[in-house]
């Protein structure tokens, strides 16, 4: 799986949205791009008739972030 499947996966459970158009200006894409992307993702079985399958929904929870580290530096003053 690439960038462009995962952010198309994580943005359609956000959303709830698979409107092509929204997606591509969402991910400063093209249509042509995230259409490919929605075909791959549709045949590798996380996405069905576009919607999120059981196993889209656990691939994204197996990647969830639980929690982070901000490292910061610089003069305070």
């Amino acid at each position: 799986m690439n960038k462009i499947q995962f952010d198309i996966l994580r943005l359609i459970k956000e959303n709830n949205t698979v409107a092509v158009d929204e997606l591509a200006r969402e991910l400063f894409k093209t249509e042509e791009q995230i259409s490919y992307g929605i075909k791959d993702l549709t045949v590798a079985g996380y996405l069905d008739q576009n919607r999120l399958t059981d196993e889209g929904v656990a691939f994204l929870e197996k990647h969830r972030i639980d929690n982070a580290v901000i490292l910061a530096a610089g003069l305070s003053s």
